[in-house]
């Protein structure tokens, strides 16, 4: 079958990349967008989690100035990816490739920056080893997929999928290792009033 755009009709392909598989064949679209309206509100939810996380965690730096200011910079990475995640989903390439791009750069600059955040060492080492195969791997993604564009290349083609496919499976593995990041971790939900306001949890307790 013939993968590619109509930039390159010639061109054969046995390997399509993601943005197709999501974003223009059908019924696959629909099935994924499905996904992403049951996946979307926990993972932006997620982001609060991982902020109070990090606040509430013992962290040598926590007393440093650039503390706070890194972990909300980090809590807004985790919504625009989302973001980026959610157009680049329904902008697809066929339609606005232009847009499609912007918002796919968007999505996996995102997630390379966020990589480099730790809450345990050795989360954070396999978080540096995701770093260190995914960034090249991202900007590998704009030069194969120019290079296919140029010299409608099959080649370039074939590589730009295989390293979309990869990117989509370190994201994934990204958001896995909270299983073991927030381990021992809980979350309570307080409704206050005009009362409790400025008191603290054993006061509303008491």
């Amino acid at each position: 079958m013939n993968f590619t755009s109509n930039d390159c009709p010639n061109v054969q392909s046995s390997l399509p990349p993601v943005s197709y598989s999501i974003g223009v064949w059908k019924p696959q679209k629909y099935f994924w967008l499905l996904v992403l309206a049951l996946h979307l509100p926990p993972r932006m939810f997620y982001g609060l989690v991982y902020k109070n996380q990090f606040k509430l965690g013992e962290s040598e730096y926590k007393q440093r100035s650039w503390f706070s200011t890194m972990v909300q910079v980090h809590m807004r990475l985790m919504w625009v990816e989302a973001a980026g995640l959610v157009t680049v989903s329904i902008i697809d390439i066929d339609t606005y490739f232009v847009m499609h791009a912007i918002c796919y750069s968007v999505w996996v600059i995102s997630f390379c920056i966020r990589q480099l955040t730790s809450n345990h060492d050795r989360i954070f080492y396999i978080k540096c080893c995701l770093f260190l195969i995914g960034y090249p791997l991202a900007v590998s993604t704009g030069f194969s997929y120019f290079s296919f564009l140029l010299l409608c290349s099959g080649t370039a083609y074939v590589l730009f999928s295989v390293a979309e496919y990869i990117l989509v499976g370190l994201n994934s593995l990204f958001y896995f290792l909270l299983v073991w990041e927030l381990t021992g971790s809980r979350i309570e939900f307080y409704l206050t009033h005009k009362g409790h306001i400025g008191s603290t949890r054993t006061d509303v307790a008491i």
